[in-house]
């Protein structure tokens, strides 16, 4: 019986497709207010950015004008705060990027490969999008985001080039993966049952000819 219950492992294992590398989201929540963004997250380390928290009571007052930054979610967001913000992702590069920003003058992100060559500039909808003087349809918090076939090593966010332009919240990104997962679906519950039973049922047949 052992062999057969190897047997069946291997079975349902070559059944079940590859998930998906797991994203990561950054929200910025666990720093403290006018802290310096730096290598404090695993993947990805941070040049020109900094923390700002909203100043409300539940936020514990902090330095940031949530009325034309407000976070998208809880109390913190991060802000260029001596120029183009920069996120380097070393030797683990990124297929996935996405946030949400709030600017006082146009984005544009830069996305380059391993080799320093630019693969995409991604810009925002508006020249400004902040909560009380933005341009007539915005709204802050504009999600910008970009799907590479290749790998990110890099990117980086540009609005004003001193810097204290926009906030950014809410960054997800996910790990590059040269050959995707099978887009086939895993078998139910059921149907794994029904394979395995059926194996017994053959094992059984065989041991009992034998």
């Amino acid at each position: 019986m052992r062999k057969f219950g190897f047997g069946v492992l291997i079975l349902l294992c070559s059944l079940a497709s590859v998930a998906p590398a797991s994203a990561t989201t950054i929200s910025f929540d666990n720093l403290s207010d006018a802290e310096v963004v730096t290598n404090q997250y695993a993947g990805v380390t941070f040049s020109n950015a900094q923390v700002a928290g909203a100043f409300t009571q539940e936020c514990s007052y902090g330095s940031l004008n949530d009325l034309d930054f407000p976070p998208r979610s809880m109390c913190n967001v991060a802000f260029d705060s001596d120029g183009p913000l920069t996120m380097d992702f070393g030797s683990q590069p990124i297929g996935v990027f996405n946030a949400y920003f709030t600017y006082t003058v146009p984005l544009t992100i830069s996305f380059f490969d391993a080799g320093n060559a630019l693969l995409y500039t991604l810009t925002s909808a508006y020249q400004n999008n902040t909560g009380t003087s933005g341009d007539v349809g915005s709204a802050p918090n504009e999600l910008l985001q970009w799907t590479s076939n290749t790998g990110i090593t890099r990117l980086t966010i540009t609005g004003d080039q001193a810097g204290f332009s926009f906030a950014m919240d809410d960054v997800t990104f996910r790990p590059f993966e040269a050959e995707p997962p099978p887009t086939s679906p895993v078998p139910e519950p059921g149907t794994l049952t029904l394979l395995a039973t059926g194996a017994v049922a053959l094992y059984r047949r065989k041991t009992a000819r034998s």
